[in-house]
């Protein structure tokens, strides 16, 4: 039962793939080199991202306020277009480094 549930977290990214497709010429190849090279990048952090918000984990594990921003990121970073790419690649680091800093604050120091 446990693995069919985080097999469906991980399949919800698959689910949104093709509406970044709609939104997103640039996937298609339509457009210059950079624009299709920045589209593939931002659409990749995004799905990284939200992965990583439904499983819980991105570089440690996350508490659920954090991963609800992750996904709010991930969604940022789905959506075409500069500020929204900077809003999402910001707060994804930001969660990264939080969890990180506080995954090391609770794991007990072994002398």
């Amino acid at each position: 039962m446990k693995t069919g549930i985080y097999a469906m977290k991980l399949a919800s990214v698959a689910f949104l793939i093709p509406y970044i497709f709609v939104y997103g010429q640039e996937l298609l190849l339509y457009g210059s080199l950079g624009s299709i090279l920045l589209a593939i990048l931002s659409a990749s952090l995004g799905c990284v991202a939200l992965a990583g918000g439904m499983i819980g984990w991105l570089g440690a594990k996350m508490p659920m306020p954090l991963r609800f921003v992750l996904v709010g990121a991930a969604i940022t970073l789905m959506i075409p277009g500069a500020l929204t790419d900077v809003i999402g690649v910001v707060l994804m680091a930001a969660c990264v480094i939080t969890a990180v800093t506080l995954s090391k604050r609770q794991t007990p120091k072994i002398q």
